[in-house]
């Protein structure tokens, strides 16, 4: 993929040269999605486990989303698959 003149190729190039001036600057977000009953534990245990690495510019977001099974299949049109951890 060609990514001159696309519109966000000058956000990410300034974010390629933050990110190689100090690896270590950098924000990092990621969302769970999880079909579940909500458990605070989740987001708890991976706290406490991030919490044990060195202080860093590194920013972390953590965002737990639990939905039901059946709050989800209301949400979407047609068939849903659900797989879990064995």
């Amino acid at each position: 993929m060609n990514s001159i003149n696309k519109p966000w190729f000058s956000i990410h190039r300034q974010a390629m040269q933050t990110y190689l001036a100090d690896v270590k600057d950098v924000m990092l977000f990621g969302v769970l999605v999880h079909v579940a009953t909500a458990n605070m534990k989740d987001l708890e245990a991976l706290t406490n486990r991030l919490s044990e690495l060195p202080a860093t510019k590194t920013a972390i977001e953590l965002i737990g989303l639990y939905i039901e099974a059946d709050v989800l299949a209301s949400l979407v049109e047609g068939p849903i698959a659900v797989e879990t951890a064995a």
